[in-house]
């Protein structure tokens, strides 16, 4: 399912209001925040290239230069004011072959740049930024777990450009 729709939610009030809707409908994406904009990363195909950022306080959307590796249930984090996008599928399905990618968006110079890739392929993981690191774990693509599934927990130091096995 494809959407680009888009909501705000006030919890003080506990409604919703619909914002400007993305620039183009995907699904699959990622997203993160720098200077209170947020930055919203691939999809699935035919979407897994785009990328675009949204400002909340003038409630607009610009196309930004496409994400060099197109992907979709990949993760997305913020550090030191760029994005870092890591892994994902390169098609629909739970089966489709995944990526190992590690690729950061520098807002100020409007481009891309590769890092040292993940230990292992996977789509559909989890991660977070945490005292200066990437933390990633989980994803799919294990073909010795029965539900197909990583147990794993690795982190990203991007000081030294590395991957660690936690």
């Amino acid at each position: 399912l494809f959407v680009d729709s888009v909501y705000e939610y006030d919890p003080a009030k506990a409604t919703w209001t619909a914002r400007a809707p993305m620039t183009t409908q995907r699904g699959g994406g990622a997203a993160a925040v720098v200077d209170g904009k947020i930055y919203v990363a691939g999809g699935r195909p035919p979407h897994g290239h785009e990328f675009a950022v949204y400002d909340p306080r003038t409630n607009t959307w610009k196309r930004l230069p496409d994400l060099p590796t197109q992907r979709n249930h990949l993760m997305a984090a913020a550090l030191d004011g760029k994005i870092y996008v890591i892994g994902g599928r390169f098609e629909g399905g739970f089966q489709a072959e995944k990526s190992d990618a590690v690729e950061v968006f520098d807002p100020k110079t409007d481009t891309w740049s590769s890092r040292a890739r993940m230990l292992r392929p996977r789509g559909g993981l989890n991660g977070i930024e945490a005292l200066g690191c990437i933390h990633v774990w989980g994803g799919e693509g294990n073909k010795e777990h029965p539900k197909g599934v990583y147990p794993d927990h690795d982190a990203y130091n991007p000081r030294t450009d590395t991957w660690t096995r936690l």
